[in-house]
């Protein structure tokens, strides 16, 4: 076999394996993170390998489940943590009346405005500073899209059990 034979076969290999990775690429990633629990849970299983009453040890099975509930006692226990913090602030981004803030800002509006006016060349389809933000307000502090943050948030969390199982599972 020439050279160039085997480099396109290798090169058919490298991109058979690359086309399986892309396609198969939430099972490689869950088990790239199973590896990372591994490694990270490794240290205690030792641990509990050492614990002994006379000739019984706590068989590696065992010491593998009990890690694995540590480490996913831990990881539940820093999102309910940070978790209420997000949903309070995003429910007190919701509260915000983007009229009131506009209405509080335009005293700095108007200045910063009469200074942007002179530097513009009239234009035909000019709007003022003030309109903009609060164009702009509107559309970031819309009821709407929060909701669908919070519909795609719990798209998120399913595909997070099914991670959470699988990668347990791994």
């Amino acid at each position: 076999m020439n050279a160039t034979a085997r480099y396109l076969i290798i090169l058919f290999t490298l991109l058979f394996i690359g086309f399986l990775l892309w396609y198969f690429n939430n099972i490689v990633a869950y088990i790239i993170v199973a590896g990372v629990i591994n490694l990270i849970g490794s240290p205690l299983v030792e641990l509990l390998g050492r614990i002994h009453y006379k000739k019984f040890r706590i068989p590696v099975s065992v010491r593998a489940i009990i890690t694995l509930f540590v480490l996913w006692i831990l990881f539940l226990g820093f999102f309910r943590v940070f978790i209420p913090i997000v949903a309070n602030e995003a429910n007190e981004l919701s509260n915000v009346d983007a009229d009131l803030l506009v209405e509080r800002l335009e005293g700095p509006i108007t200045r910063f405005e009469s200074w942007y006016n002179e530097f513009i060349i009239n234009e035909e389809n000019y709007k003022s500073l003030e309109d903009t933000i609060a164009d702009k307000l509107s559309g970031i502090l819309n009821f709407s899209m929060i909701s669908g943050f919070l519909a795609s948030l719990a798209g998120i969390l399913g595909n997070i059990f099914v991670a959470v199982f699988s990668i347990s599972f791994i």
